[in-house]
């Protein structure tokens, strides 16, 4: 038996089972809305908390905005969490008409995430790719392949995931964020497909995917299959889905490649991919997707109005390449540096103090060779190969291979 680490304190989820409607399923905290459902009560169970307005609310989110005594609505905006530039997230976004702000790790006096502060001015939440999660949070040992996050993103990325669950605020999961939403309702993860999977496909690569029918992904791409751009070696365990989840994609090999929320009263968007469809925009081939979400952020948006701000696009960080005295690197936040095991250098980058230059970034490409994450012109005048998408940080920097 897995012995799993609570990470969402109070979200909860009706799981419908075998025909039975009545077995609650929730992660640690919540239990007392839990227990009014099974008790007979789901109202009271429904408005503790934040006022997340009724299903009904939901579902009828794209006439409010219409109605004669409603605030307009503002354009939907996303949230992006993942302490890492925007790049062709924000690309997607402006592709679907939605704005976008980063999510920076804004704190309490008491030191926490100040969630609230950062929902607050969203309508929906973005999960980004990136790294592996420790695996202690699904109670297993690491393979050897894995690649932490650092601990800055892992509190940033779990505190505003479980903000987003508790107001049933509509959430898209890329690659590593679809394995956040999963092992934080209580899942596991498949640690390394090569290795753990019989006869696998290259996940780093462009294959076919298929959707399950009935499925809210099903609608979104017409029920018809598609060829995804992957680059992933983790993947949900569909033995051990986080609660309240069912697949719906998979590639030729039973990989999951798509899951969401089964009770769509509660949670009408609630989606992880294991694919990158912020990389294929040009296709058009996740259009419905993108659209489905846009849809999902407004009726969130007319069911919790929100004040009007400016967006943060996050100007006055810099995630390029640099040079200090300890070498070329990138810069980042110095804690997320640290998690990476770079050396952070102040002085060498624009933007806050804890923007610094950070060096000595390894990475690692599809094949197990390793290289050091820095400048693309520098990577070419040493004559080594460099590959993109495997470092923190813009275009500027790419995996200098060794």
């Amino acid at each position: 038996m897995r012995l799993h680490v609570p990470i969402v304190a109070s979200a909860w989820l009706l799981v419908a089972a075998c025909g039975q409607t009545d077995e609650v399923a929730f992660v640690d905290g919540g239990r007392d809305a839990a227990e009014s459902v099974a008790d007979g009560a789901p109202d009271a169970a429904v408005d503790q908390g934040r006022d997340v307005g009724s299903a009904a609310d939901v579902g009828q989110a794209a006439d409010v905005g219409s109605a004669p005594d409603a605030a307009p609505l503002l354009p939907p905006r996303m949230g992006i969490a993942g302490l890492a530039p925007p790049g062709n997230v924000a690309a997607m976004a402006e592709r679907g008409g939605i704005e976008w702000s980063l999510l920076r790790p804004h704190r309490t006096a008491a030191g926490e995430i100040d969630v609230d502060r950062l929902l607050d001015g969203v309508d929906c939440l973005v999960l980004p790719g990136g790294d592996d999660i420790d695996p202690a949070m699904y109670g297993e040992e690491p393979h050897p392949t894995v690649r932490l996050i650092s601990e800055a993103r892992a509190e940033l990325d779990f505190a505003v995931l479980r903000g987003a669950l508790d107001r049933r605020m509509p959430i898209l999961g890329l690659c590593l964020g679809g394995q956040e939403l999963t092992v934080a309702l209580g899942g596991s993860l498949v640690q390394d497909i090569p290795s753990e999977v019989p006869d696998p496909l290259d996940h780093r690569a462009i294959h076919r995917v298929d959707f399950v029918e009935g499925t809210l992904m099903a609608e979104l791409y017409g029920g018809q299959p598609r060829d995804i751009f992957s680059n992933h070696h983790q993947a949900a365990d569909e033995a051990d889905m986080g609660r309240g989840l069912r697949v719906s994609a998979r590639s030729a090999d039973g990989v999951v490649e798509a899951f969401e929320a089964s009770d769509r009263m509660t949670y009408p968007f609630v989606i992880g991919t294991q694919y990158h469809p912020e990389r294929q925009l040009e296709s058009g081939s996740h259009d419905g997707l993108i659209e489905g979400f846009r849809d999902a952020c407004l009726a969130y948006q007319a069911a919790h109005p929100r004040m009007p701000s400016p967006p943060d696009h996050g100007e006055s960080w810099d995630y390029g390449a640099c040079q200090s005295d300890d070498g070329p690197g990138v810069c980042l936040d110095v804690a997320d540096c640290a998690g990476r095991g770079g050396t952070s250098a102040p002085g060498f980058c624009p933007g806050p103090a804890e923007i610094q230059c950070c060096s000595g970034v390894t990475c690692v490409d599809g094949s197990g060779q390793g290289g050091e994450c820095f400048a693309t012109d520098l990577c070419d005048q040493l004559e080594r190969v460099r590959v993109p998408w495997l470092c923190p940080g813009d275009d500027s920097v790419q995996c200098c291979l060794e």
